[in-house]
């Protein structure tokens, strides 16, 4: 079984989440330890708990999957409610047994069954069958529903592209749906809005299948809490995966984990094209701060060389969110060959009782938005944005040739965070060295993992062989 430590890099919720979608997606045992370790604000942190359930899921009265329940975990390391929530969909649809499944666990153990064949299949109706159900994974607290979609979704899409490679073409594979209920606009954290205009539309440009978002109520974490809900549709991709004429020989080593029709086709994102559009998201608490928010963004833009001739438009989902405590706002540079790049903000949660605090808040908050925004569209070789580029690294280590995403700026040299997690006795993880690879520590970390349990070769500067290359 491969031991990874969770508190290498990053040393976050990414790195588990990866881990196990790539565990529940090539079937690969794996142990996680010190999860989320540079996480914690504690010096002790609870020790693992051992579950002999295979998912621990529970169920409200509606029939909603609901995730919770054992102590710990609410600040600092340890397993949080979202990331249960992940854990559990994953341990279900691979029929995984699973140990640490409970909230504040440091140590989790992911065992898939290698006779799962077909996954999400309540969600991908074969037969006769003319409707899909939607499964539901509702959290009690406004934690993170894109978070979770991070782990759940490439074992959704690779395995919905499967069952679309063997379908007849006179049964056209149905859509897989579900629901997610928690938190859509949080902290450290994508929102919907960042997620349907620049993630999604990135991802269907390498080749994975359309997913249409439906907002039905946002949810927002901080001072003025609400639950969200999004209903997704991940539909039949058009186009198929790479289908190979020559399969790779005996003992290949990604023959042993997917088969060359589960692999990924090649892709490239780099060398954008010229900025044609700017596109702002605005969500905030009366129309005024909104008039307020409209006006000062657009003077702050145009006065930005890079943007000054550029057009700008208000996308159709900016909104009042009900109360002055809840703002966002979300910039997206549209390229002339279908690059988007993006920078959103979230507000801090202050009140506004006067003006005098309005001013400040939307001062404060065009000032942040813009000056990042900037940096972005400045990158002029950058083919995705800081945040996008580390989740589509998963997707590069599942292709069968090279791909290649041109990474927004160089990393600055940081010393000692490369290389300060020692490996652990019993662990087979390796310690990362200090070298010139860019990208943002995250990029970096699911880097690190699927190195570790894919055996996936990158050059560090946004390139990656393909498995077949392996």
């Amino acid at each position: 079984m491969l031991t990874l430590d969770g508190s290498t890099l990053e040393g976050g919720g990414q790195l588990v989440r990866v881990a196990l979608s790539l565990s529940s997606i090539c079937s690969i045992p794996v142990r996680v330890t010190n999860i989320r370790a540079n996480r914690s604000s504690r010096a002790s942190r609870q020790s693992s708990k051992n579950s002999s359930n295979k998912s621990g899921s529970r169920h409200d009265r509606s029939g909603n999957r609901r995730v919770g329940g054992g102590g710990g975990g609410g600040h600092g390391g340890g397993l949080k409610e979202s990331h249960l929530a992940a854990v559990n969909w994953l341990a279900e649809q691979c029929n995984a047994d699973v140990q640490g499944n409970e909230v504040g666990c440091s140590e989790i153990v992911f065992k898939p069954s290698r006779k799962t064949t077909t996954v999400c299949a309540r969600s991908v109706p074969t037969g006769n069958q003319t409707d899909t159900v939607a499964d539901v994974i509702a959290l009690q607290k406004p934690g993170s529903v894109w978070l979770i979609w991070q782990a759940i979704f490439p074992c959704i899409a690779l395995r919905l592209m499967d069952h679309s490679l063997h379908e007849p073409s006179s049964r056209p594979t149905k859509p897989f749906r579900i629901t997610l209920k928690g938190g859509t606009n949080v902290p450290k954290s994508p929102s919907t809005e960042y997620v349907r205009q620049v993630l999604l539309p990135l991802c269907e440009k390498i080749g994975l299948p359309k997913v249409d978002i439906n907002l039905v109520q946002r949810g927002w974490a901080g001072s003025a809490p609400e639950i969200g809900h999004v209903e997704l549709t991940v539909h039949r991709p058009n186009t198929r995966r790479s289908e190979l004429s020559h399969p790779p020989p005996s003992g290949h080593h990604a023959s042993r984990l997917l088969e060359p029709q589960h692999l990924l086709a090649p892709f490239t994102l780099s060398s954008r094209g010229p900025i044609t559009h700017v596109v702002m998201t605005i969500v905030s608490g009366s129309s005024t701060t909104q008039s307020c928010l409209e006006s000062d963004l657009r003077q702050a833009l145009s006065a930005r060389s890079l943007l000054s001739s550029v057009p700008v438009s208000v996308h159709p989902s900016s909104g009042l969110s009900g109360d002055e405590r809840r703002l966002y706002i979300l910039l997206v540079a549209h390229t002339s060959d279908g690059h988007r790049l993006g920078r959103d903000y979230l507000g801090t949660g202050r009140k506004v009782t006067s003006d005098p605090d309005r001013r400040g808040v939307v001062t404060e908050a065009v000032a942040r938005v813009v000056r990042d925004f900037t940096r972005e569209c400045e990158s002029n070789n950058a083919g995705v944005d800081e945040f996008a580029e580390d989740q589509l690294v998963i997707f590069q280590a599942l292709a069968a040739g090279a791909t290649n995403v041109e990474p927004a700026r160089p990393v600055r040299a940081q010393g000692s965070d490369l290389n300060q997690h020692p490996d652990r006795p019993g662990s087979t993880a390796v310690r990362p060295r200090q070298n010139n690879e860019t990208g943002s520590l995250h990029t970096r970390t699911v880097r690190w993992v699927c190195g570790q349990m894919l055996g996936t070769k990158f050059d560090g500067h946004g390139g990656c062989k393909g498995m077949l290359d392996l």
